[in-house]
């Protein structure tokens, strides 16, 4: 169950992180440490989800010549530790790319930041599966 503060703590860290992304492309070591020592107080962490959703994630890194960044692949296995379910990762990883696809779409640019459709997948994919 997380807290009050920890909500706080993990909303200000993936605000941090998709700002950064949105005006850099680039994500930096120091907040994905900090956003997995965050997920290790407050939540129970699920190595099996994790390792899934990074070989998912370096598959589709290796798959589209490296077009994905190497920050959105480690933001995956972090992300996937916190889930507790099979089913909450395959939620989050189709929020994910279904948003960032239509954002990509009415955008028109050429290059987008993904980590923080993969920030919002992961909270409403906790969010829808309970």
């Amino acid at each position: 169950m997380v807290t009050l503060a920890g909500f706080i703590l993990l909303s200000f860290i993936c605000v941090r992180i998709s700002i950064i992304d949105i005006k850099t492309h680039f994500i930096h070591n120091i907040d994905l440490i900090l956003l997995f020592l965050l997920l290790l107080i407050f939540f129970e962490i699920n190595l099996r989800t994790g390792s899934i959703n990074f070989l998912i994630y370096l598959f589709i890194y290796f798959l589209t010549g490296r077009k994905l960044g190497f920050g959105d692949v480690k933001l995956s296995f972090i992300l996937g530790l916190g889930f507790q379910s099979f089913l909450a990762l395959i939620y989050a990883i189709n929020l994910s790319w279904a948003m960032g696809g239509v954002w990509a779409l009415l955008s028109k640019q050429r290059k987008i930041a993904f980590a923080p459709w993969m920030l919002s997948g992961a909270f409403l994919a906790e969010i829808l599966v309970v």
